[in-house]
């Protein structure tokens, strides 16, 4: 009797483990983690309002670029403050500036340089125009530059060359660009 009683009993718990999808629980738990919120950092550069400068031999006054007129000698400097942002734990980046060749007739009578400034006034490169000057910059390094653009109208230009002629001066580019 004994084996029979056995199989009844084995056969009626299989039977209720079929009946019941075949599982049986034991004891689970879950929780759900805090979430958070990832924020992005930010890479901005804006420029603010250009500024002339007449830095001739004994001579360094503020003037209008529209009503200057430069003659062999002379030495023009343009000042653009440039502010930068930068937000982000491990950002870094990489500044350029660029200055396209000056164009029209004056311009071959031009030597243009470039220096680029931070907010303490130390200079962080300079290069000629055509030539880009790069540094890395961090968040911490975020403020103010200054591009300083000098424009020296060659002493030796003979007779009336480059009498009223001008020289288009355009396209400063200043570019942040992430590096990290």
């Amino acid at each position: 009797m004994r084996k029979s009683t056995a199989g009844i009993i084995a056969g009626a718990g299989l039977l209720a483990l079929a009946l019941t999808g075949g599982t049986f629980a034991l004891w689970s738990d879950d929780a759900e983690a805090d979430g958070g919120i990832i924020t992005a950092g930010n890479l901005q550069v804006t420029t603010g309002q250009p500024q002339w400068y007449d830095i001739s031999a004994g001579t360094d006054k503020t003037i209008d670029l529209n009503s200057f007129r430069a003659v062999p000698g002379d030495t023009l400097r343009l000042d653009q403050d440039v502010d930068v942002v930068l937000v982000g734990d491990n950002l870094k980046a990489q500044a350029a500036v660029e200055l396209p060749d000056a164009g029209g007739a004056l311009a071959q009578h031009l030597d243009v340089t470039y220096e680029f400034l931070d907010a303490q006034g130390r200079s962080l490169g300079s290069a000629e125009a055509g030539q880009a000057i790069e540094t890395e910059i961090t968040p911490a390094d975020a403020g103010t530059y200054t591009v300083e653009v000098t424009f020296q109208f060659d002493e030796n230009t003979p007779d009336r060359v480059a009498t009223e002629a001008s020289a288009a001066i355009a396209g400063t580019t200043i570019t942040l660009t992430q590096v990290r």
